[in-house]
Protein backbone atom coordinates (compact mmCIF):
# COMPACT_ATOMS: atom_id res chain seq x y z
CA UNK A 1 0.00 0.00 0.00
CA UNK A 2 2.31 2.05 0.77
CA UNK A 3 4.62 1.63 -2.54
CA UNK A 4 1.88 2.20 -4.07
CA UNK A 5 0.86 5.39 -2.78
CA UNK A 6 4.49 6.50 -3.37
CA UNK A 7 4.58 5.58 -6.78
CA UNK A 8 0.78 7.63 -7.58
CA UNK A 9 2.63 10.57 -6.00
CA UNK A 10 5.75 10.31 -7.93
CA UNK A 11 3.59 10.72 -11.38
CA UNK A 12 1.81 13.68 -10.16
CA UNK A 13 4.64 15.24 -9.62
CA UNK A 14 6.91 13.96 -12.93
CA UNK A 15 3.14 15.44 -14.53
CA UNK A 16 3.24 19.23 -13.17
CA UNK A 17 6.91 19.17 -13.88
CA UNK A 18 6.63 17.75 -17.30
CA UNK A 19 3.72 20.33 -17.98
CA UNK A 20 5.96 23.33 -17.18
CA UNK A 21 9.23 22.06 -18.63
CA UNK A 22 8.63 23.82 -21.88
CA UNK A 23 7.33 27.19 -21.31
CA UNK A 24 8.87 29.68 -22.54
CA UNK A 25 8.88 33.43 -21.27
CA UNK A 26 8.41 36.11 -23.67
CA UNK A 27 9.20 39.06 -22.21
CA UNK A 28 6.43 40.53 -23.41
CA UNK A 29 4.00 40.69 -27.04
CA UNK A 30 5.97 42.09 -29.68
CA UNK A 31 3.82 42.47 -33.13
CA UNK A 32 5.72 40.93 -36.46
CA UNK A 33 8.21 43.29 -38.41
CA UNK A 34 5.69 44.88 -41.03
CA UNK A 35 8.82 47.11 -42.90
CA UNK A 36 12.14 47.70 -42.72
CA UNK A 37 13.46 50.44 -41.42
CA UNK A 38 17.22 52.93 -42.16
CA UNK A 39 18.11 55.91 -40.45
CA UNK A 40 20.64 58.26 -40.13
CA UNK A 41 21.27 61.61 -38.24
CA UNK A 42 23.75 64.94 -39.17
CA UNK A 43 23.74 68.24 -36.86
CA UNK A 44 20.70 69.43 -38.85
CA UNK A 45 18.55 66.68 -40.37
CA UNK A 46 16.88 63.03 -39.36
CA UNK A 47 16.44 60.85 -42.10
CA UNK A 48 14.26 58.02 -41.72
CA UNK A 49 14.00 55.30 -44.71
CA UNK A 50 11.25 52.81 -44.76
CA UNK A 51 10.49 50.00 -47.29
CA UNK A 52 8.68 46.90 -48.11
CA UNK A 53 10.50 43.53 -49.45
CA UNK A 54 12.58 44.78 -52.51
CA UNK A 55 12.86 42.36 -55.00
CA UNK A 56 15.59 42.40 -57.31
CA UNK A 57 15.09 43.62 -60.96
CA UNK A 58 11.49 44.46 -60.25
CA UNK A 59 10.54 48.15 -59.72
CA UNK A 60 10.13 49.27 -55.69
CA UNK A 61 9.28 52.23 -53.71
CA UNK A 62 10.91 53.40 -50.32
CA UNK A 63 9.44 55.96 -48.36
CA UNK A 64 11.61 58.74 -46.92
CA UNK A 65 11.21 61.11 -43.97
CA UNK A 66 13.21 63.88 -43.78
CA UNK A 67 12.99 66.05 -40.22
CA UNK A 68 14.54 69.07 -38.06
CA UNK A 69 16.73 66.57 -35.55
CA UNK A 70 16.75 68.94 -33.19
CA UNK A 71 12.82 69.81 -32.87
CA UNK A 72 11.45 66.67 -34.88
CA UNK A 73 9.09 68.72 -36.98
CA UNK A 74 9.07 68.21 -40.82
CA UNK A 75 11.43 70.22 -43.47
CA UNK A 76 9.72 72.38 -45.69
CA UNK A 77 11.63 73.38 -48.80
CA UNK A 78 14.11 70.88 -48.85
CA UNK A 79 15.25 69.50 -52.10
CA UNK A 80 16.85 65.76 -52.10
CA UNK A 81 18.22 63.90 -54.88
CA UNK A 82 19.70 60.21 -54.31
CA UNK A 83 22.59 58.13 -55.69
CA UNK A 84 23.91 54.58 -54.89
CA UNK A 85 27.97 53.81 -54.79
CA UNK A 86 26.74 50.40 -55.72
CA UNK A 87 25.38 51.40 -59.08
CA UNK A 88 25.88 55.01 -60.50
CA UNK A 89 23.61 54.67 -63.49
CA UNK A 90 20.60 53.82 -60.94
CA UNK A 91 18.01 56.22 -61.33
CA UNK A 92 16.22 57.38 -58.61
CA UNK A 93 12.38 59.10 -58.96
CA UNK A 94 11.94 61.02 -56.21
CA UNK A 95 7.86 61.74 -55.49
CA UNK A 96 7.56 64.78 -52.90
CA UNK A 97 4.35 63.46 -50.79
CA UNK A 98 4.11 66.71 -48.02
CA UNK A 99 6.53 68.37 -46.18
CA UNK A 100 8.74 66.04 -45.22
CA UNK A 101 7.82 62.82 -47.04
CA UNK A 102 9.45 62.09 -50.45
CA UNK A 103 8.48 58.73 -52.64
CA UNK A 104 11.29 56.84 -53.91
CA UNK A 105 10.83 55.33 -56.62
CA UNK A 106 13.85 52.73 -58.11
CA UNK A 107 15.07 49.22 -59.48
CA UNK A 108 17.54 47.49 -57.73
CA UNK A 109 19.67 45.30 -59.81
CA UNK A 110 20.94 42.39 -58.04
CA UNK A 111 19.94 41.09 -54.53
CA UNK A 112 23.00 42.66 -52.51
CA UNK A 113 23.64 45.24 -50.12
CA UNK A 114 22.88 48.83 -51.77
CA UNK A 115 23.83 52.23 -49.40
CA UNK A 116 21.45 55.13 -50.93
CA UNK A 117 23.19 58.76 -51.05
CA UNK A 118 21.04 61.55 -50.34
CA UNK A 119 21.93 64.83 -50.76
CA UNK A 120 19.58 67.81 -49.43
CA UNK A 121 19.55 71.47 -50.83
CA UNK A 122 17.35 74.77 -48.56
CA UNK A 123 15.42 73.72 -46.13
CA UNK A 124 18.18 73.93 -42.99
CA UNK A 125 21.11 74.32 -45.41
CA UNK A 126 22.59 71.89 -47.07
CA UNK A 127 23.66 68.65 -46.50
CA UNK A 128 24.75 64.86 -47.44
CA UNK A 129 23.69 62.19 -45.46
CA UNK A 130 24.31 58.25 -46.29
CA UNK A 131 21.44 55.45 -45.74
CA UNK A 132 23.56 51.98 -46.12
CA UNK A 133 22.26 48.49 -45.36
CA UNK A 134 18.84 48.15 -48.16
CA UNK A 135 18.93 44.42 -49.19
CA UNK A 136 16.70 43.53 -51.69
CA UNK A 137 15.53 39.65 -51.89
CA UNK A 138 16.02 39.74 -47.98
CA UNK A 139 12.40 38.63 -46.02
CA UNK A 140 11.25 39.88 -42.81
CA UNK A 141 11.76 38.20 -39.91
CA UNK A 142 9.34 36.28 -37.96
CA UNK A 143 9.34 37.92 -34.51
CA UNK A 144 8.01 38.08 -31.17
CA UNK A 145 4.52 37.01 -30.74
CA UNK A 146 3.87 34.76 -34.04
CA UNK A 147 7.14 32.53 -32.49
CA UNK A 148 6.05 32.65 -29.21
CA UNK A 149 2.65 31.13 -29.92
CA UNK A 150 4.36 28.96 -32.01
CA UNK A 151 6.59 27.26 -28.62
CA UNK A 152 3.15 27.68 -26.42
CA UNK A 153 1.18 25.26 -29.06
CA UNK A 154 3.76 22.56 -28.77
CA UNK A 155 4.14 23.45 -25.22
CA UNK A 156 0.92 22.31 -24.39
CA UNK A 157 0.38 19.39 -26.89
CA UNK A 158 3.45 17.70 -25.00
CA UNK A 159 1.85 19.14 -21.56
CA UNK A 160 -1.79 16.85 -21.86
CA UNK A 161 -0.21 13.76 -23.46
CA UNK A 162 1.99 14.30 -20.33
CA UNK A 163 -1.02 14.11 -17.83
CA UNK A 164 -2.84 11.58 -19.55
CA UNK A 165 0.05 9.30 -19.57
CA UNK A 166 0.39 9.71 -16.10
CA UNK A 167 -4.08 9.50 -15.71
CA UNK A 168 -3.82 6.21 -17.56
CA UNK A 169 -1.11 4.67 -15.63
CA UNK A 170 -2.51 5.26 -12.40
CA UNK A 171 -5.42 3.93 -13.34
CA UNK A 172 -3.30 0.66 -14.61
CA UNK A 173 -1.76 -0.17 -11.13
CA UNK A 174 -5.18 0.32 -9.82
CA UNK A 175 -6.80 -2.43 -11.83
CA UNK A 176 -3.43 -4.39 -11.00
CA UNK A 177 -3.77 -4.34 -6.85
CA UNK A 178 -7.57 -4.50 -7.66
CA UNK A 179 -8.14 -8.33 -7.15
CA UNK A 180 -5.20 -8.51 -4.17
CA UNK A 181 -6.15 -5.52 -2.40
CA UNK A 182 -9.65 -4.46 -3.06
CA UNK A 183 -9.25 -1.57 -0.30
CA UNK A 184 -5.82 -0.26 -1.96
CA UNK A 185 -6.81 -0.02 -5.36
CA UNK A 186 -10.41 1.78 -4.12
CA UNK A 187 -8.03 4.00 -1.68
CA UNK A 188 -6.15 4.43 -5.00
CA UNK A 189 -9.19 5.27 -7.40
CA UNK A 190 -10.29 8.03 -4.70
CA UNK A 191 -6.86 9.60 -4.64
CA UNK A 192 -6.87 10.20 -8.49
CA UNK A 193 -10.49 11.40 -8.34
CA UNK A 194 -9.96 13.90 -5.61
CA UNK A 195 -6.23 14.95 -8.05
CA UNK A 196 -8.55 16.09 -10.24
CA UNK A 197 -6.49 14.18 -13.26
CA UNK A 198 -6.82 15.40 -16.08
CA UNK A 199 -9.41 18.03 -15.50
CA UNK A 200 -7.37 20.17 -13.33
CA UNK A 201 -4.36 20.40 -15.22
CA UNK A 202 -5.60 20.40 -18.74
CA UNK A 203 -7.02 23.99 -17.53
CA UNK A 204 -3.59 24.25 -16.50
CA UNK A 205 -2.11 23.23 -19.19
CA UNK A 206 -4.51 25.28 -22.05
CA UNK A 207 -3.79 28.03 -19.97
CA UNK A 208 -0.26 28.30 -20.16
CA UNK A 209 -0.83 28.54 -24.11
CA UNK A 210 -1.61 31.95 -24.28
CA UNK A 211 0.27 32.95 -21.07
CA UNK A 212 2.57 35.93 -21.00
CA UNK A 213 5.08 35.34 -18.45
CA UNK A 214 6.37 39.09 -18.71
CA UNK A 215 2.89 40.07 -16.88
CA UNK A 216 -0.07 41.85 -19.01
CA UNK A 217 0.19 45.10 -16.36
CA UNK A 218 3.83 45.73 -16.87
CA UNK A 219 4.53 48.54 -19.09
CA UNK A 220 7.81 48.51 -21.50
CA UNK A 221 9.79 51.02 -20.96
CA UNK A 222 10.07 52.07 -24.86
CA UNK A 223 7.53 52.98 -27.27
CA UNK A 224 6.98 52.97 -30.93
CA UNK A 225 5.60 56.04 -32.35
CA UNK A 226 5.58 55.54 -36.89
CA UNK A 227 6.88 58.87 -38.04
CA UNK A 228 3.51 59.01 -39.77
CA UNK A 229 2.02 59.57 -36.69
CA UNK A 230 4.42 61.62 -35.25
CA UNK A 231 3.67 64.08 -38.11
CA UNK A 232 -0.11 64.39 -38.00
CA UNK A 233 0.00 64.69 -33.72
CA UNK A 234 2.84 67.40 -34.43
CA UNK A 235 5.03 65.79 -31.98
CA UNK A 236 8.23 67.81 -31.09
CA UNK A 237 11.14 67.61 -29.50
CA UNK A 238 14.10 70.10 -27.71
CA UNK A 239 17.19 69.16 -26.06
CA UNK A 240 17.87 68.89 -22.48
CA UNK A 241 19.74 72.24 -21.48
CA UNK A 242 21.26 74.32 -18.77
CA UNK A 243 19.82 77.73 -18.63
CA UNK A 244 19.18 80.63 -16.11
CA UNK A 245 15.91 80.17 -14.14
CA UNK A 246 14.68 82.28 -11.52
CA UNK A 247 12.24 81.07 -8.65
CA UNK A 248 8.71 82.85 -8.71
CA UNK A 249 5.75 83.29 -6.40
CA UNK A 250 2.32 83.64 -7.74
CA UNK A 251 -0.19 86.15 -6.92
CA UNK A 252 -4.01 86.53 -7.44
CA UNK A 253 -5.54 89.23 -8.84
CA UNK A 254 -8.26 90.65 -10.58
CA UNK A 255 -8.58 93.00 -13.78
CA UNK A 256 -10.02 96.91 -13.03
CA UNK A 257 -9.90 99.97 -15.69
CA UNK A 258 -7.15 102.47 -15.60
CA UNK A 259 -6.73 105.53 -14.27
CA UNK A 260 -8.16 107.18 -17.22
CA UNK A 261 -10.15 103.70 -18.41
CA UNK A 262 -13.26 104.09 -17.72
CA UNK A 263 -16.00 107.16 -17.59
CA UNK A 264 -19.66 107.41 -17.26
CA UNK A 265 -21.64 110.08 -18.94
CA UNK A 266 -24.64 111.89 -17.16
CA UNK A 267 -27.48 114.27 -17.97
CA UNK A 268 -26.66 117.52 -16.24
CA UNK A 269 -30.66 118.40 -16.55
CA UNK A 270 -34.00 116.65 -16.68
CA UNK A 271 -34.82 116.57 -20.51
CA UNK A 272 -35.80 114.74 -23.72
CA UNK A 273 -33.29 112.73 -25.50
CA UNK A 274 -33.68 114.38 -29.01
CA UNK A 275 -30.89 113.08 -30.48
CA UNK A 276 -28.20 109.58 -30.54
CA UNK A 277 -25.37 109.86 -32.75
CA UNK A 278 -23.51 106.37 -31.46
CA UNK A 279 -24.47 103.05 -31.17
CA UNK A 280 -23.05 99.98 -28.64
CA UNK A 281 -19.86 98.84 -29.09
CA UNK A 282 -18.51 101.96 -30.93
CA UNK A 283 -15.30 103.43 -30.50
CA UNK A 284 -14.95 107.41 -29.91
CA UNK A 285 -12.85 110.22 -29.09
CA UNK A 286 -12.46 112.51 -26.51
CA UNK A 287 -14.54 115.47 -27.40
CA UNK A 288 -16.75 113.71 -29.63
CA UNK A 289 -20.75 113.97 -29.47
CA UNK A 290 -22.66 111.34 -28.38
CA UNK A 291 -25.89 112.50 -27.84
CA UNK A 292 -28.27 116.06 -27.54
CA UNK A 293 -30.55 116.39 -24.71
CA UNK A 294 -33.66 119.03 -24.95
CA UNK A 295 -34.11 120.92 -21.76
CA UNK A 296 -38.50 121.78 -21.71
CA UNK A 297 -38.72 124.91 -19.56
CA UNK A 298 -41.65 125.29 -17.07
CA UNK A 299 -43.81 128.11 -17.12
CA UNK A 300 -42.09 130.19 -14.35
CA UNK A 301 -39.01 129.92 -15.60
CA UNK A 302 -40.41 130.87 -19.03
CA UNK A 303 -41.53 134.14 -17.21
CA UNK A 304 -38.59 134.96 -14.99
CA UNK A 305 -36.49 134.83 -18.74
CA UNK A 306 -38.90 137.01 -20.22
CA UNK A 307 -38.50 139.69 -17.44
CA UNK A 308 -35.15 139.35 -17.66
CA UNK A 309 -35.36 139.61 -21.61
CA UNK A 310 -37.86 143.05 -21.26
CA UNK A 311 -35.11 144.56 -18.69
CA UNK A 312 -32.00 144.18 -21.26
CA UNK A 313 -34.12 145.69 -23.92
CA UNK A 314 -35.67 148.69 -21.52
CA UNK A 315 -31.91 148.90 -20.49
CA UNK A 316 -30.45 149.01 -24.57
CA UNK A 317 -33.68 151.79 -25.06
CA UNK A 318 -32.66 154.18 -22.11
CA UNK A 319 -28.99 153.69 -23.08
CA UNK A 320 -29.95 154.64 -26.93
CA UNK A 321 -32.06 157.42 -25.86
CA UNK A 322 -29.42 158.94 -23.04
CA UNK A 323 -26.40 158.55 -25.98
CA UNK A 324 -29.10 160.45 -28.53
CA UNK A 325 -29.37 163.65 -26.47
CA UNK A 326 -26.31 163.96 -25.23
CA UNK A 327 -24.87 163.87 -28.44
CA UNK A 328 -27.00 166.59 -29.85
CA UNK A 329 -25.30 168.73 -27.30
CA UNK A 330 -22.12 167.63 -27.79
CA UNK A 331 -21.05 171.00 -28.27
CA UNK A 332 -21.60 172.23 -25.09
CA UNK A 333 -21.49 169.44 -22.68
CA UNK A 334 -18.10 167.87 -21.79
CA UNK A 335 -16.61 164.94 -23.65
CA UNK A 336 -16.47 163.11 -20.30
CA UNK A 337 -20.36 162.81 -20.15
CA UNK A 338 -20.80 161.94 -23.85
CA UNK A 339 -18.20 159.24 -23.57
CA UNK A 340 -19.73 157.35 -20.43
CA UNK A 341 -23.20 156.99 -22.19
CA UNK A 342 -21.34 155.36 -25.09
CA UNK A 343 -20.23 153.08 -22.89
CA UNK A 344 -23.41 152.68 -21.66
CA UNK A 345 -24.73 151.65 -24.73
CA UNK A 346 -22.05 149.77 -25.24
CA UNK A 347 -22.60 147.08 -22.80
CA UNK A 348 -26.25 147.42 -22.27
CA UNK A 349 -26.12 145.97 -26.26
CA UNK A 350 -23.58 143.43 -25.06
CA UNK A 351 -26.25 142.19 -22.56
CA UNK A 352 -28.77 142.18 -24.91
CA UNK A 353 -26.73 140.31 -27.52
CA UNK A 354 -25.62 137.55 -25.05
CA UNK A 355 -28.85 136.73 -23.47
CA UNK A 356 -30.31 136.02 -26.66
CA UNK A 357 -27.55 133.94 -27.62
CA UNK A 358 -27.73 131.93 -24.30
CA UNK A 359 -31.10 131.83 -23.10
CA UNK A 360 -33.20 132.63 -26.34
CA UNK A 361 -31.57 131.28 -29.18
CA UNK A 362 -34.79 129.84 -30.57
CA UNK A 363 -36.59 133.56 -31.35
CA UNK A 364 -39.60 132.72 -29.11
CA UNK A 365 -39.15 129.20 -28.23
CA UNK A 366 -38.55 128.00 -24.64
CA UNK A 367 -36.13 125.60 -24.67
CA UNK A 368 -32.72 124.85 -25.12
CA UNK A 369 -29.87 121.65 -26.60
CA UNK A 370 -27.75 120.32 -24.32
CA UNK A 371 -24.84 118.20 -26.50
CA UNK A 372 -23.36 115.19 -24.22
CA UNK A 373 -19.48 114.58 -25.33
CA UNK A 374 -17.44 111.43 -24.53
CA UNK A 375 -15.08 112.46 -21.59
CA UNK A 376 -11.89 109.91 -22.95
CA UNK A 377 -11.50 107.84 -26.12
CA UNK A 378 -12.95 104.50 -25.65
CA UNK A 379 -15.62 102.15 -26.34
CA UNK A 380 -19.36 102.10 -25.80
CA UNK A 381 -20.48 100.06 -23.58
CA UNK A 382 -24.04 98.61 -24.02
CA UNK A 383 -27.03 101.09 -22.92
CA UNK A 384 -30.64 101.33 -23.41
CA UNK A 385 -31.74 104.59 -24.36
CA UNK A 386 -33.89 105.89 -27.75
CA UNK A 387 -34.45 109.13 -29.10
CA UNK A 388 -37.39 110.58 -27.23
CA UNK A 389 -36.80 109.02 -24.24
CA UNK A 390 -37.00 110.95 -20.68
CA UNK A 391 -34.43 111.30 -18.44
CA UNK A 392 -33.93 112.76 -15.62
CA UNK A 393 -30.71 115.28 -13.53
CA UNK A 394 -27.53 113.15 -13.00
CA UNK A 395 -28.96 109.99 -14.76
CA UNK A 396 -26.05 108.03 -15.81
CA UNK A 397 -26.70 107.32 -19.84
CA UNK A 398 -23.36 106.36 -21.40
CA UNK A 399 -20.39 103.95 -20.07
CA UNK A 400 -17.22 104.24 -21.99
CA UNK A 401 -14.17 101.89 -21.59
CA UNK A 402 -10.70 102.43 -22.58
CA UNK A 403 -8.64 98.58 -22.20
CA UNK A 404 -5.53 99.63 -24.04
CA UNK A 405 -4.14 100.25 -20.54
CA UNK A 406 -5.45 98.07 -16.95
CA UNK A 407 -5.14 97.68 -13.67
CA UNK A 408 -4.04 94.46 -11.26
CA UNK A 409 -5.42 94.88 -8.12
CA UNK A 410 -3.80 91.61 -5.94
CA UNK A 411 -3.48 90.57 -2.61
CA UNK A 412 0.17 90.37 -1.20
CA UNK A 413 0.99 88.49 2.27
CA UNK A 414 3.36 89.67 4.12
CA UNK A 415 5.80 86.69 3.81
CA UNK A 416 6.31 87.59 0.04
CA UNK A 417 7.06 90.82 0.69
CA UNK A 418 10.74 90.54 0.56
CA UNK A 419 10.75 89.34 -2.95
CA UNK A 420 8.42 91.89 -4.42
CA UNK A 421 10.94 95.23 -3.23
CA UNK A 422 13.75 92.49 -4.51
CA UNK A 423 11.58 91.68 -8.05
CA UNK A 424 13.54 90.82 -11.13
CA UNK A 425 10.46 91.43 -13.42
CA UNK A 426 6.54 89.98 -13.00
CA UNK A 427 4.16 88.43 -15.94
CA UNK A 428 0.76 88.19 -15.31
CA UNK A 429 -1.89 85.24 -17.47
CA UNK A 430 -5.03 84.35 -16.80
CA UNK A 431 -6.54 81.43 -15.18
CA UNK A 432 -6.84 79.15 -18.04
CA UNK A 433 -3.28 80.29 -19.31
CA UNK A 434 -5.08 81.03 -22.90
CA UNK A 435 -3.05 84.51 -22.66
CA UNK A 436 -0.18 86.62 -20.78
CA UNK A 437 1.63 89.47 -20.76
CA UNK A 438 5.18 90.73 -19.88
CA UNK A 439 4.25 94.73 -20.39
CA UNK A 440 3.46 94.78 -16.56
CA UNK A 441 4.69 97.33 -14.01
CA UNK A 442 4.56 97.86 -10.29
CA UNK A 443 2.74 100.73 -9.72
CA UNK A 444 3.44 101.30 -5.64
CA UNK A 445 4.42 98.98 -2.95
CA UNK A 446 1.39 98.19 -0.06
CA UNK A 447 0.79 100.91 2.50
CA UNK A 448 -2.10 99.03 4.27
CA UNK A 449 -3.50 95.79 5.12
CA UNK A 450 -6.58 94.71 4.56
CA UNK A 451 -8.16 93.66 8.69
CA UNK A 452 -10.25 90.64 7.09
CA UNK A 453 -7.66 88.17 5.61
CA UNK A 454 -4.57 90.57 6.75
CA UNK A 455 -3.26 90.81 3.30
CA UNK A 456 -2.25 93.85 0.95
CA UNK A 457 -3.22 95.40 -2.09
CA UNK A 458 -1.08 95.67 -4.92
CA UNK A 459 -1.45 97.74 -7.98
CA UNK A 460 0.05 96.70 -11.16
CA UNK A 461 -0.58 98.41 -14.82
CA UNK A 462 -0.47 96.49 -17.41
CA UNK A 463 -0.47 97.51 -21.53
CA UNK A 464 -3.39 96.05 -22.65
CA UNK A 465 -3.66 97.14 -26.65
CA UNK A 466 -5.18 93.91 -27.82
CA UNK A 467 -8.12 93.53 -25.14
CA UNK A 468 -7.14 90.47 -24.33
CA UNK A 469 -7.48 90.90 -20.74
CA UNK A 470 -11.02 91.96 -19.53
CA UNK A 471 -12.50 93.95 -17.06
CA UNK A 472 -13.26 91.98 -13.83
CA UNK A 473 -11.25 88.70 -15.04
CA UNK A 474 -9.14 86.65 -12.69
CA UNK A 475 -5.39 86.57 -12.92
CA UNK A 476 -2.61 85.45 -12.04
CA UNK A 477 0.72 87.13 -10.98
CA UNK A 478 4.16 85.92 -11.32
CA UNK A 479 7.02 87.45 -9.41
CA UNK A 480 10.13 86.68 -10.72
CA UNK A 481 13.14 86.95 -7.98
CA UNK A 482 16.27 88.70 -8.55
CA UNK A 483 18.60 85.99 -8.09
CA UNK A 484 19.03 83.38 -11.18
CA UNK A 485 20.61 80.66 -11.09
CA UNK A 486 21.94 77.97 -14.16
CA UNK A 487 19.82 74.96 -13.89
CA UNK A 488 18.85 71.60 -16.23
CA UNK A 489 15.40 72.95 -17.06
CA UNK A 490 12.52 71.54 -18.70
CA UNK A 491 9.16 73.32 -20.34
CA UNK A 492 6.15 72.20 -18.26
CA UNK A 493 4.65 71.14 -21.12
CA UNK A 494 6.73 68.63 -21.59
CA UNK A 495 6.31 66.91 -18.12
CA UNK A 496 3.61 64.46 -17.31
CA UNK A 497 2.80 62.18 -14.80
CA UNK A 498 2.55 58.33 -14.93
CA UNK A 499 1.44 56.45 -12.23
CA UNK A 500 2.35 59.53 -9.83
CA UNK A 501 5.28 60.07 -10.42
CA UNK A 502 6.80 62.98 -13.15
CA UNK A 503 8.41 61.83 -16.68
CA UNK A 504 9.26 62.76 -19.83
CA UNK A 505 9.49 61.04 -23.15
CA UNK A 506 12.64 60.94 -24.53
CA UNK A 507 13.37 60.23 -28.15
CA UNK A 508 15.48 57.28 -28.52
CA UNK A 509 15.62 56.70 -32.75
CA UNK A 510 13.21 57.96 -35.34
CA UNK A 511 10.62 56.10 -33.93
CA UNK A 512 11.07 54.65 -30.56
CA UNK A 513 10.89 57.17 -27.33
CA UNK A 514 11.55 55.73 -24.04
CA UNK A 515 9.85 57.53 -20.54
CA UNK A 516 12.08 58.75 -18.27
CA UNK A 517 11.43 59.48 -14.80
CA UNK A 518 11.81 62.70 -13.47
CA UNK A 519 13.15 64.20 -9.83
CA UNK A 520 12.13 67.87 -10.02
CA UNK A 521 12.96 70.42 -8.31
CA UNK A 522 11.59 74.60 -8.54
CA UNK A 523 8.93 75.25 -11.02
CA UNK A 524 8.61 79.02 -12.54
CA UNK A 525 5.36 78.43 -14.10
CA UNK A 526 6.65 78.05 -17.17
CA UNK A 527 9.56 75.45 -16.34
CA UNK A 528 10.72 73.16 -13.65
CA UNK A 529 14.74 72.35 -12.50
CA UNK A 530 15.14 68.58 -13.51
CA UNK A 531 17.30 66.84 -10.38
CA UNK A 532 17.39 63.58 -11.69
CA UNK A 533 16.14 61.55 -14.47
CA UNK A 534 17.57 63.82 -17.46
CA UNK A 535 21.39 64.59 -18.84
CA UNK A 536 21.92 67.75 -21.10
CA UNK A 537 21.54 67.24 -24.28
CA UNK A 538 19.30 64.48 -24.40
CA UNK A 539 15.96 64.75 -26.42
CA UNK A 540 12.85 65.24 -25.03
CA UNK A 541 9.30 65.44 -26.07
CA UNK A 542 8.02 69.05 -25.80
CA UNK A 543 4.65 68.61 -27.68
CA UNK A 544 2.41 65.65 -28.16
CA UNK A 545 3.50 64.45 -24.81
CA UNK A 546 -0.42 63.45 -23.70
CA UNK A 547 -0.71 61.57 -27.21
CA UNK A 548 2.42 59.61 -26.43
CA UNK A 549 0.98 58.62 -22.97
CA UNK A 550 -2.05 57.46 -24.17
CA UNK A 551 -0.11 54.70 -26.73
CA UNK A 552 2.19 54.40 -23.84
CA UNK A 553 -0.95 53.35 -21.99
CA UNK A 554 -2.24 51.47 -24.66
CA UNK A 555 0.57 49.19 -25.36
Amino acid sequence: MKKQLLFIVSMLLFARLFAHGDDVATGGKSATAQYFSIENVSDKYELLLKYAPLKPGQPGELTLFVSNYTTNRPVEGVEISVATPEDPAQQFEIVPVEPGIFRIKTTFAAARAYALNVTLKGGLGSDLIQLGGIEPGKELPETGEAVAQSQALTSGAWTVFGMLLAFLAGVGLTLLFARRKPKAAAATLVLLLLSGFPLQNLGDATAHGDEDHGGKNAFASEILIPKETQFLFDVTTAKAGVDAFAPTITLFGTIVPGATGRATLQSPLAGTLRSLRIRVGEQVRAGQVLAVVEQTVDAGTSINWASERNAVEAEVTAAQADFDRLNNLKDIIAKRDLDEATARLQRAKENRDLFQRLYNEGAGKNARFIPLTAPITGRVEPFNLAPGATVGAGETLFTLLNPEKVIVEAQLYDKDATILRNARHFQIECSNNEHQSRNIRLLALPNSINPTNQSQKVLFEVDNPDGDFKIGEFVNVKIFEQQTQRQLLVPNSAITEISGVPAVFVKKHAEHYEVRYLQTGADNGSATVVLKGLEEGIRFVTTGTYQLKMVYFNQ
